[in-house]
C-alpha cells in the first residue's frame, strides 16, 4: 500500500492472493477527463465507522506498516462495504475514492488507511528496508528523481506511470491515503489503461514494440535488473501496463543495452497518448480520503506540490 498526500501521507501496494472474485463479471469500462466523480466515490457508513471505533477500543490501533492480526470475522460491516469498493476496482472503473471517515484524529486516519489495505489483501514490501508503507513527502536532502530519489521522496510530479515496475511479480491494488493535503498542488492525475490501449491500436507498430521485453531495475529493493514488456494482457484480453519511463531508461543503461531508435519512438508515442488532456482525470485528495486503484489498469501521476513557508 502507498498512503499518499500532497503534504504528508502514505502509499501501499497490495496483492490479493485470491484474484478477482469473478472475472466473467468484469466490465471493460473506459473513462476519460469527463469521468463523473459519482462513478468512483464510496463512503463509510455510520454503522461501519462505529464498528471500527468499537474494535479499536478493545484492540489498539496499528500504525501503518505494523503487524495487523484480525480474526476473519472481525469488522463484518466494514468488510461488506469494502466488497462494494472492490467491485468498482476489479470489475468497473478500476478505482474507488473513499470519502473521509468523520471524527477520526490524525493517528486514527493513518491507522484506518492501513486497516483498509490489510482487508484488501497482503501489503507488500516496498524497499530493501522491508517497509510495507512509503510516506509521500519531500525529504530534507532535496534530492530529485533525476538524482536517484523515488518519486514519493520529492515534491516532483513525474510522468504518468504504474507502480509495479521494480519487481517482476504482478500485484493488484495501489492504496493512497491522504493524511494532510498540500498547500498548493499535489493533484492526482489518473488515466485508464484501456483508454490508452484504444488509442495505441491506431499506431500498431508502436503497440507491437511495447509488447516486447524491456529492461527494468529493482530500484530501492535490490541491485539487479530483469526484463518484462510494457504491455501484457490478462486472461480476458484486457491490457495491463508496466510503465515508468525514467526507471526503464535507467535499467537499460545499467544493463548496457541502449534503447533502439524504434523503442524510443514507441515510448514517445505512449507518452504522447498519456499526455492527451482528454484522457486525464484529475482529483485532489482531501484529508482522510483514500484512493484505491487497480495498478496495472490505471496509470497515475501527481502534480508538483508545495507546503506553506516554514
Amino acid at each position: 500500500m502507498r498512503m499518499y498526500a500532497g503534504g504528508a501521507g502514505h502509499q501501499i501496494s497490495v496483492t490479493d492472493a485470491d484474484g478477482p472474485e469473478n472475472a466473467n463479471l468484469r466490465v471493460r469500462a473506459t473513462w476519460n477527463a469527463g469521468l463523473d466523480r459519482a462513478r468512483i466515490v464510496c463512503s463509510v457508513s455510520d454503522a461501519a465507522r462505529n464498528e471500527v471505533l468499537g474494535y479499536w477500543r478493545t484492540h489498539p490501533t496499528v500504525a501503518p506498516g505494523g503487524d495487523l492480526r484480525m480474526h476473519p470475522s472481525a469488522l463484518p460491516r466494514l468488510r461488506e462495504e469494502l466488497g462494494g469498493w472492490r467491485h468498482r476496482v476489479e470489475r468497473r472503473e478500476r478505482m474507488a475514492l473513499v470519502e473521509e471517515v468523520p471524527g477520526l484524529d490524525f493517528h486514527e486516519r493513518r491507522a484506518f488507511g492501513w486497516l483498509v489495505a490489510n482487508l484488501l489483501g497482503a501489503p507488500l514490501v516496498q524497499n530493501d528496508n522491508g517497509d510495507r508503507v512509503v510516506s509521500v513527502w519531500p525529504r530534507p536532502d532535496r534530492r530529485r528523481i533525476v538524482d536517484g530519489a523515488r518519486d514519493h521522496q520529492t515534491r516532483e510530479g513525474g510522468g504518468l506511470h504504474t507502480d509495479n515496475v521494480n519487481v517482476p511479480e504482478p500485484w493488484e491494488y495501489l492504496v493512497f491515503s491522504c493524511i494532510r493535503p498540500a498547500f498548493i498542488g499535489g493533484e492526482s492525475i489518473l488515466v485508464s489503461a484501456l483508454s490508452v490501449h484504444n488509442e495505441l491500436v491506431a499506431v500498431p507498430d508502436a503497440l507491437e514494440i511495447l509488447r516486447r521485453p524491456f529492461w527494468w531495475e529493482y530500484r530501492g529493493i535490490a541491485d539487479d535488473v530483469f526484463q518484462a514488456p510494457v504491455i501484457t494482457y490478462n486472461e480476458d484480453g484486457e491490457p495491463r501496463f508496466r510503465y515508468l519511463r525514467k526507471y526503464l531508461e535507467s535499467a537499460h543503461r545499467r544493463a548496457a543495452a541502449p534503447l533502439s531508435d524504434e523503442q524510443v519512438w514507441a515510448l514517445d508515442v505512449l507518452d504522447a497518448v498519456l499526455e492527451l488532456s482528454r484522457l486525464q482525470y484529475r482529483v485532489r485528495l482531501e484529508q482522510g480520503e483514500i484512493l484505491i486503484t487497480y495498478d496495472s489498469q490505471v496509470l497515475h501521476a501527481r502534480t508538483f506540490f508545495c507546503d506553506p513557508s516554514p
